[in-house]
């Protein structure tokens, strides 16, 4: 049996089909369609759990046939575009170890909830069922077969969720049973007539979590990312997104030297090589990186098949643009 590893990054930095739909299978881009730096303005203190955001399921998968290929926009595209979530697939335990070592000040392991404040420029990792650093998410179950249901008071129930221990995780492409583009032009035009009435009417508005999509347009990309961050203070202002102090499930530590730290992150368990195996990352920017626009995918180099692509040039160089 194959051990499938992967793990999610935040980067806290013309659609082929009529407005609406919320479908893009063309890879050519109209760069007034940008949203490079959206981040910005989320206040320091929001949760970044708070946040409603934009992400892409097998984010590499530009290749390998209709059951395969998942995306026709290149990761620097849906980068510039807007997108904060990545789900990476590809056999890269080894990489992602040396990552994190060399840049621990960069990339957020822990397993609390951190504010913008403590993670603008940074990678913030998630937890998956092989990959044990950085921060729990729970899948929501907003689509039931095929269909959004009862998501208002689906979205009340997870609020506090939200607004303290986990990230919550919208897969609408979770299905291997149809084709990702067949899927997505149903599911994607559900969702963006959703977040578009969700935002004049929701009571609980920007609670949504991550939305991972297969094909997702640029008016969809948008559409979420405009969504003001879950109100998640009783009483405070619609945008506070989180308490007015940072927040952290983990004891603080004794003033010593930062290996103490360090040891309480846990290694995750070693792999067995596999073409099934995966990486899925989550990153959060803000204000943006200036080297997200030169993040190249390894999608063009892989060789067509399921899970075929190469996560090991999918991370974001990091560099300090502070």
């Amino acid at each position: 049996m194959e051990n499938h590893q992967y793990f999610w990054l935040f980067l806290i930095i013309n659609s082929c089909s009529g407005s609406g739909t919320g479908f893009n299978d063309d890879p050519a881009i109209d760069p007034r369609l940008y949203n490079l730096d959206w981040m910005k303005s989320v206040p320091d203190e929001t949760l970044i759990s708070a946040l409603s955001i934009p992400g892409t399921h097998e984010s590499l998968s530009l290749h390998g046939g209709p059951l395969a290929k998942c995306q026709v926009w290149t990761l620097d595209k849906q980068l510039n575009l807007g997108v904060r979530y990545f789900d990476l697939h590809g056999k890269v335990t080894k990489l992602m170890t040396e990552l994190i070592d060399k840049n621990r000040n960069k990339i957020w392991t822990k397993s609390s909830i951190p504010n913008m404040q403590q993670v603008r420029g940074n990678i913030v990792l998630l937890q998956s069922d092989t990959f044990y650093r950085g921060i729990e998410n729970q899948e929501s179950t907003f689509f039931e077969n095929k269909k959004l249901i009862n998501v208002e008071a689906k979205i009340r129930n997870i609020k506090s969720q939200l607004c303290d221990h986990h990230v919550v995780l919208t897969d609408s492409a979770a299905s291997r049973l149809s084709r990702p583009k067949t899927l997505a032009q149903t599911l994607n035009k559900q969702l963006d007539n959703f977040v578009v009435q969700h935002e004049k009417s929701s009571s609980n508005q920007g609670c949504l979590g991550v939305l991972s999509m297969n094909f997702p347009s640029a008016d969809l990309i948008k559409n979420i990312i405009q969504l003001k961050p879950c109100n998640c203070v009783k009483g405070g202002k619609i945008g506070d997104g989180g308490r007015k102090i940072q927040v952290t499930t983990e004891p603080k530590p004794k003033p010593t030297s930062s290996t103490s730290e360090q040891a309480q992150v846990p290694e995750p368990q070693a792999i067995t090589s596999g073409s099934d195996s995966k990486t899925t990352a989550e990153a959060v920017t803000g204000p943006e990186s200036e080297t997200i626009g030169e993040t190249t995918p390894a999608a063009d180099k892989t060789t067509p098949g399921p899970y075929s692509e190469t996560t090991a040039q999918a991370v974001p160089k990091l560099e300090n643009n502070s």
